[in-house]
């Protein structure tokens, strides 16, 4: 990155995405950190089942029922 205009436009951009970056991992383990609570299965999980319910395929994800046949 060097010293001119360009350069100073680079360091912006790098700056935007190391944020960007920094933003979905925290995101991320925050997830991972809710997961096991009460409030995850009691006030987010009904919602996340209702929005990947699919008429065609069914339920999706991780927690879908597996039908042995």
């Amino acid at each position: 990155m060097g010293s001119g205009p360009s350069g100073a436009s680079m360091k912006i951009v790098s700056a935007v995405i190391t944020l960007l970056l920094m933003v979905v991992f925290l995101g991320y383990m925050m997830i991972w950190s809710m997961t096991p609570t009460n409030t995850f299965y009691l006030n987010w999980f009904p919602d996340v089942e209702k929005k990947t319910s699919s008429t065609y395929l069914g339920e999706q994800g991780m927690f879908c029922k597996v039908l042995v046949v």
